[in-house]
């Protein structure tokens, strides 16, 4: 006397099929580093988008996690891809390498003195090691502002 899977499945708790695990998705806080260190992610609203969290959320995540607003952070992390891409290429021409998210030479000029507190031009005088040592700053999201 065998049973059917329906029979079996009616009352019988050890019969029903076991459910299937979910996928494990990583947590905001944990996302937000790989989000932050893409180039194809320039703007808050992106970056809201790819999280599902609202503006305020995301502003109160980024102060309590990192001390700063998600803007200086985005700010921050392009500035770090592009000094990264300096230091392979200290001589290239700018429009070869400069990140999409920069709308000209000025723009990370600017973000140059705002985060090294010199401009481009007294950074690539700079011994090797000491440009080493920014890039490798920049590269674990620690780079300091030094000016302002």
């Amino acid at each position: 006397m065998y049973l059917d899977e329906q029979q079996l499945a009616g009352g019988n708790v050890f019969a029903r099929p076991f459910p299937q695990p979910q996928a494990f998705v990583p947590s905001r806080k944990a996302r937000l580093p790989m989000l932050l260190a893409d180039p194809e992610i320039g703007t808050v609203e992106q970056l809201c988008t790819m999280l599902d969290i609202t503006q305020s959320r995301l502003a109160r995540m980024c102060k309590g996690v990192y001390g700063e607003t998600p803007k200086k952070l985005l700010r921050r992390a392009r500035f770090g891809r592009m000094l990264r891409a300096l230091a392979e290429k200290p001589y290239a021409e700018w429009r070869s390498f400069i990140d999409p998210n920069y709308f000209d030479q000025s723009h990370f000029i600017r973000d140059f003195r705002y985060f090294l507190g010199m401009p481009p031009r007294d950074y690539l005088a700079l011994p090797t090691d000491v440009k080493e040592a920014c890039v490798a700053r920049f590269a674990l999201g620690v780079g300091p502002r030094v000016s302002g």
